[in-house]
């Protein structure tokens, strides 16, 4: 694996450290995006370039079997409590990060790259617990009303990881807790959409491990989270492959498991 750096830990898209959107109708929720990692202990501070960087406090594997719920805790409890508080003529949209990049924010990057060859257990462990956080707050937030989830993994570099290390360290995990909330919308009927952000939908492409097709088209661009909200009302599941930040846009992708 190649060392990794603190830069590219700063790879988010400039819609996630902005958190503007041109849609007026959208809310989106949290506004920054280490709400996971602070539900599980980080502390984060802001660089003199203005990026907010989680300040490490995961030392020991053994730290990684006693993670909180990540749905129980006061962040994401926060986040909850302004989403029920919402504007009820705007359509509440929802940004998670995945397994991967949660405990990536937990630990060193050098320590936690040392852990993925030789502390496997403890890391496939502290991933299960964090995926069923997620999994409860997704449940949670839709159940107050939000119609997009946003899941982005932004931290799973597969230039970093390698394609080995990617498939089951990051890969694996995210597919697991998609199908998990797949599974949970399908219990519950239609009007949620889940947006898997084109850094993790094209390479799980790429592997095999999803298929796509276009599900919805337009004549004419249009915003492409008002593509989305309408995705959401006609019962479309699970899209990708574009960026949620996209101004517009004249077709919706179609995910889907292999």
């Amino acid at each position: 694996m190649n060392p990794i750096r603190q830069k590219d830990l700063n790879a988010y898209c400039a819609g996630h450290l902005q958190n503007r959107w041109d849609d007026p109708g959208i809310a989106a929720y949290p506004e920054g995006f280490f709400t996971e990692a602070l539900a599980l202990g980080a502390a984060c501070s802001q660089t003199p370039q203005g990026f907010i960087t989680p300040q490490y406090g995961y030392t020991h594997p053994a730290q990684l079997s006693d993670l909180p719920q990540i749905a129980e805790t006061t962040p994401v409890r926060d986040v909850l409590t302004a989403i029920q508080k919402k504007d009820p003529e705007k359509t509440a949209l929802l940004k998670v990060n995945g397994p991967y990049s949660v405990l990536a924010s937990l630990v060193e990057p050098k320590l936690f790259y040392r852990w993925l060859g030789k502390e496997q257990a403890a890391v496939r462990q502290g991933l299960e617990t964090i995926s069923a956080g997620i999994r409860a707050y997704i449940q949670e937030a839709f159940a107050l009303g939000v119609q997009i989830l946003s899941l982005a993994d932004p931290y799973a570099n597969v230039g970093l990881l390698g394609e080995k290390h990617y498939r089951v360290f990051a890969g694996a995990p995210l597919i697991r807790l998609v199908q998990g909330v797949l599974q949970d919308n399908r219990q519950t009927g239609v009007g949620r959409i889940i947006h898997l952000c084109p850094h993790n939908s094209l390479p799980l492409e790429q592997f095999g491990l999803l298929q796509s097709e276009t599900v919805l088209a337009t004549a004419s661009p249009a915003s492409y989270t008002l593509l989305l909200i309408d995705g959401a009302a006609k019962g479309i599941p699970l899209v990708g492959h574009r960026c949620i930040y996209s101004r517009a846009a004249t077709e919706l992708i179609g995910l889907a498991f292999v």
